[in-house]
């Protein structure tokens, strides 16, 4: 976002893809690069960012939009592990394709410098999800909740 108004994400280059993960950049603006990796292991996807913008440039991440009235059939979540300093909940003015009201998480940071990183877990099941996995910022690596660790490859 620059001076609170969303910008067009951007083209979108591959970076590279494997078991579980796959990465890509996008240039939504002269002056920022965004390169992206997602790690996927069963009802959750860690979303790892690394931003290259002017101090004070806001970066915001949205999770899955469900219907208002999913109810307990199917739930989501958008949790910050990293970076992100708050969140939100917006109306989808379109809907989706389960229903015409629907709800999307929101999470929002500040870059910092010229280059800062944000990771979040977006969960979407229909089941009663495991324990969210952890972001270690040192080693940049997740470990799952069954004690697999990985390191996020970007």
């Amino acid at each position: 976002m620059i001076d609170g108004e969303v910008t067009p994400r951007g083209p979108i280059t591959p970076l590279g893809a494997g078991p579980g993960w796959a990465a890509s950049s996008s240039r939504p603006t002269p002056s920022t690069l965004i390169e992206s990796v997602s790690m996927v292991r069963g009802p959750h996807e860690v979303r790892l960012h690394r931003v290259t913008a002017p101090s004070g440039t806001v970066v915001r991440q949205t999770g899955w939009a469900l219907p208002e009235a999913a109810g307990e059939e199917l739930t989501g979540a958008l949790l910050p592990l990293h970076g992100f300093t708050r969140s939100s909940v917006m109306e989808s003015p379109e809907g989706t394709v389960f229903g015409p009201d629907a709800l999307v998480p929101c999470l929002e940071g500040e870059c910092a410098g010229p280059e800062s990183v944000f990771v979040c877990v977006a969960t979407l099941s229909a089941a009663p999800a495991p324990p969210p996995p952890v972001y270690d910022p040192v080693g940049a690596t997740v470990t799952w909740h069954d004690g697999t660790v990985q390191e996020l490859p970007l």
